[in-house]
Parts: structure tokens; C-alpha cells; sequence
């Protein structure tokens, strides 16, 4: 396995200050990811699925139980190190000042050629045109591939998607399926994909997990 989660507990906290415990969201809550794997994690909104996947992501910490990144805890990890491994792309991506060439360079020693990122584009169908455009001006559902695109380059083991659709028409989000599932098919990437909405994706999925209510 790559991620397990062994009874793991976990709560919002009251306050942004993290003072006391509010809402409980995970109770005893286990999960074995195989690598590899495309696995869905279905559920209504507010259920959890996002915190599932923070908590993938080492962004927030169980309040017990214990998380593991190939059979090793994660707090035996340095945790940036860890982050690049297991990469979350959010639902609304972050977009830095600059050209989408600038953004797609982000944390990487070398920024790539120009033929390297088109062909990323072109596997997502964006128009390569796009690289000299400001990142910021593109449409929500561009941003949230660009930001696909610029985690892929980090070459994770793991990448977390949180609703990496909503943004795009169907025809764009059957494409974006479809270069997925070839991507963790040739690479052996782990996906983890939240989707109000599985009957969409659950033609690619190897796994599906159902967090709270059933969406």
C-alpha cells in the first residue's frame, strides 16, 4: 500500500486558533490506497472528502491514529519532501503573478522546454498559445489544469484531485479523464479523486470510497 490510515481520528477545531475541538469528522476512520491505483472518494459536500484529502497531504494532523506513505509513518518524513510525494491540486488552484510558462515552472530546479509543456497541454487540450498568457486571466476550468499540469511536472507519487472537473464542460472533463487514466496507466501514478458526482468518473476508477453520506 502506499497511503494507509490505521483509526484515525479527526475534528475541526473551534476557533482558527485551534482552541478545543468542534466538529468530528473522522471516528476511527481506516484506508489502505494500493499503489497505482485510481481511487474515487464519493460523498455530499461538507462530508469530508476535502479534509480526507488535506489530511493525505499532510496539510492538517489527526488528532489520533496513524498515517502511513509506504509503510513508513509520516511523521518519519520531512514534510515538504513528503508534500511533493503526495500533491494536492485544490479545487479553486492557486495561480502565481506571471505566464502560465512561469507558473508551470514553479519548484522545479529547471524550468522545462517550451516542447515539454505544450506537450502537457496538448495531453489536457489547452491551446499551447497559453503559455504567454497571464495565469490569472484564464478561465477557472484552465487554471485548474494548468495546476494538474504544474503538480504532474513535480513527478509525485501520489496526486490528490479535489473536484478537478467542476470547472470544465463535459466534453473537456471527458478529455481530462481520459489523459488521466492514461497518465497513472503508463507512469504508475496514484490518484485520488473527490467527485460529488462519481457516476462521471467512476469508469476510470480502480477503488471507490464513500465518506459520510452517499452524494
Amino acid at each position: 500500500m502506499i497511503i494507509e490510515f490505521k483509526n484515525i481520528f479527526f475534528s475541526h477545531p473551534l476557533s482558527k486558533h485551534g482552541d478545543g475541538l468542534g466538529k468530528e469528522v473522522f471516528s476511527a476512520f481506516s484506508l489502505s490506497v494500493p499503489r497505482g491505483s485510481k481511487l474515487i472518494v464519493q460523498g455530499r459536500s461538507g462530508g469530508g472528502k476535502t479534509t480526507l484529502l488535506r489530511l493525505m497531504a499532510w496539510l492538517v494532523e489527526p488528532d489520533r491514529g496513524e498515517m502511513l506513505f509506504n509503510g513508513k509513518l509520516y511523521a518519519s518524513y520531512n514534510p515538504p519532501f513528503l508534500r511533493r510525494k503526495i500533491s494536492l491540486v485544490s479545487q479553486t488552484p492557486v495561480m502565481l503573478e506571471g505566464s502560465v510558462r512561469r507558473n508551470l515552472s514553479l519548484g522545479l530546479e529547471t524550468a522545462p522546454p517550451d516542447k515539454t509543456l505544450r506537450e502537457w497541454l496538448e495531453k489536457f487540450a489547452m491551446e499551447v498559445t497559453v503559455l504567454d498568457q497571464s495565469a490569472r486571466s484564464l478561465s477557472v476550468g484552465q487554471q485548474q489544469r494548468v495546476a494538474v499540469i504544474r503538480n504532474l511536472l513535480l513527478k509525485p507519487s501520489v496526486i490528490l484531485l479535489d473536484e478537478p472537473t467542476s470547472g470544465l464542460d463535459p466534453g473537456s472533463a471527458e478529455i481530462f479523464r481520459e489523459a488521466m487514466m492514461k497518465i497513472s496507466e503508463t507512469s504508475g501514478l496514484t490518484v485520488v479523486w473527490n467527485s460529488h458526482d462519481v457516476e462521471k468518473v467512476k469508469s476510470i476508477a480502480t477503488d471507490i470510497v464513500t465518506i459520510g453520506e452517499p452524494a
